[in-house]
């Protein structure tokens, strides 16, 4: 969260967004954003296909060595489904934030004439 402050403080960003959007991510979600960025994965990489390719994983997962253990493979089925999921969000939040701004903008300039 202080990194969050300090980041929205030097772009003259909202500070009270930065910091609720570090709750996205925090250990009571991390576990089904990784599984879900992890089907996507292996969707794209065609894992899902036939039971006999598909890495099993356990999530019952203590350790980052436990982790490590499981191979490469996991690696990049999740690098993959993370870094597919994270252009989706980026860019339908470019869409939106431009949609929101441009409304913003044409309200600040043409305000409703009360009476």
């Amino acid at each position: 969260m202080p990194i969050a402050i300090v980041l929205a403080w030097l772009v003259r960003g909202n500070k009270i967004a930065a910091i609720a959007l570090t709750w996205i991510s925090n250990p009571v979600t991390n576990l089904p954003i990784f599984l879900f960025n992890y089907k996507v994965g292996e969707w794209f990489l065609g894992l899902g296909q036939t039971p006999n390719t598909a890495v099993k994983i356990e999530w019952d997962i203590n350790s980052i060595t436990e982790l490590k253990s499981l191979g490469l493979n996991v690696f990049i089925t999740l690098f993959l489904g993370s870094f597919c999921i994270g252009i989706l969000a980026g860019i339908f939040s470019y869409f939106l934030t431009l949609a929101i701004l441009t409304r913003r903008q044409k309200v600040r300039r043409f305000p409703a004439r009360l009476g």
